[in-house]
């Protein structure tokens, strides 16, 4: 097989390259030659990975850092340390966390990201390669899992990022276009009725969360 040398990469592609292999749990090598598949012979975004004898995945028993994230999730943890270089700062805190989780999915909190970005202090640090986590941005890491654990739910989300940081419950997952969310009025025993009047409308009932029952055409 050929040999490939590249020079002069820059620290920050680096980077996202080698958590882009720990979360696929591929080396770097490995990483590098499925993005050059994909880019080159299958397109972007294929989802099936190719065989290139010599260059296998890592062992199972050696999972990589985010394996246990969603895609989302983990563009939000790569996004909080381009946040942290950006702001000059040698840390990557939850402040960083919560805008990159706000950059998957801003409606997760009322205040924008660029009023919150706005009111961090810009520092001068020019950190090289990957930027420490600060312990309590690794505990909000470990709180995430924990939750999803605790829910039984299969990935950290964006959304168990920020729970995490801000102490709250992780909202439900919001429902896409096929779906239809009720607010249920009054007491429990009035809330028959409104379910029973849905249901008239095709709706079959997936959840009640709260006050609300969230159905699916």
């Amino acid at each position: 097989m050929a040999t490939l040398h590249v020079r002069n990469v820059p620290d920050d592609l680096y980077e996202l390259l080698r958590d882009r292999a720990s979360a696929n749990n591929r080396s770097i090598g490995a990483e590098t030659c499925q993005l050059l598949y994909e880019r080159l012979v299958a397109g972007p975004g294929h989802p099936r990975p190719f065989s290139i004898p010599g260059l296998r995945r890592r062992p199972v028993g050696r999972p990589g850092t985010f394996t246990r994230f969603t895609p989302e999730a983990r563009t939000a943890v790569v996004t909080a340390q381009e946040e942290a270089r950006a702001l000059g700062h040698d840390h990557v805190g939850t402040e960083h966390l919560v805008l990159g989780v706000l950059a998957q999915e801003p409606g997760l909190l009322p205040e924008p990201a660029e009023e919150l970005r706005g009111r961090l202090t810009p520092g001068d640090a020019s950190p090289a390669g990957r930027i420490p986590f600060t312990p309590e941005a690794k505990r909000a890491l470990e709180l995430a899992l924990r939750s999803v654990l605790r829910e039984g739910d299969a990935l950290i989300a964006p959304r168990h990022i920020l729970a995490a940081i801000t102490g709250e419950e992780p909202p439900p997952p919001a429902p896409d276009g096929a779906f239809r969310v009720v607010l249920l009025e009054g007491e429990p025993e009035d809330w028959e009725r409104q379910l029973n009047d849905a249901a008239a409308l095709g709706h079959e009932l997936v959840e009640i969360v709260d006050r609300r029952a969230i159905f699916r055409r």
